[in-house]
């Protein structure tokens, strides 16, 4: 009896790992059709772009003694983070290529705005449109999983070498978990994604801007 068919093995087809490997490597991609601004000054450089794709959580890591007989942890968001950081470096590249200097220790200010698709319940039979359309009443804020704070764990993490040096710069974090603003209509069958909009502001807090209504402008004023 040969190891592969020996009863109670689950190994998996190595195929079908190769498979989702690639699946979740190209989860997230930069949309070439969306404004992608950069703006430099001496005080302040600022990136904006827009990410296509669900947003992922940053999963518990955990200890394995796969494929070695030495136990290592395994991330199991390793994909989807190196996704979401190669979105960012093409964005990136779209904008201008030197924009950040990820030897730089300035601090870091990210706005994110995590956008997840709707759910069909969102959404009732218009008779005169002969169509489902939006709730008036349908809720803004998605309130479910996965949780906001994981969200933003893997978005720091894909960040990291890309936009800063490293996460323990971000000193400055606003953001949302948002339904799809602009799904109104439900398709049966569509294939829906939902979105990452980021904002990234490295702050020179040796220069000043009078009219600067940052955090670090705003506190040198008085």
């Amino acid at each position: 009896m040969t190891p592969s068919s020996k009863s109670g093995s689950k190994a998996k087809p190595a195929s079908k790992t190769a498979t989702t490997k690639a699946t979740e490597l190209a989860h997230f991609s930069f949309d070439p059709s969306t404004a992608t601004v950069a703006r430099l000054t001496p005080h302040m450089k600022v990136f904006k772009c827009k990410i296509l794709g669900n947003p992922k959580p940053q999963q518990r890591s955990f200890a394995s003694t796969k494929q070695t007989a030495k136990v290592h942890l395994w991330n199991p968001s390793k994909n989807f983070c190196d996704s979401f950081s190669a979105a960012v470096t093409q964005a990136l590249q779209a904008a201008n290529e030197s924009l950040f200097d990820t030897e730089s220790v300035n601090p870091v200010k990210v706005t994110v705005r995590f956008f997840f698709p709707r759910p069909k319940t969102h959404f009732k039979w218009d008779h005169v449109h002969k169509s489902m359309r939006l709730h008036a009443d349908a809720p803004t804020f998605a309130a479910k999983k996965p949780d906001l704070d994981n969200c933003i764990k893997l978005l720091l993490d894909a960040l990291q070498g890309v936009c800063f040096k490293n996460d323990f710069l971000v000193c400055h974090m606003d953001s949302s978990k948002l339904w799809d603003h602009t799904h109104t209509v439900w398709t049966h069958g569509e294939n829906r994604k939902g979105c990452t909009l980021i904002s990234v502001s490295e702050v020179n807090e040796s220069v000043q801007e009078e009219a600067c209504t940052c955090l670090s402008c705003s506190s040198k004023k008085g």
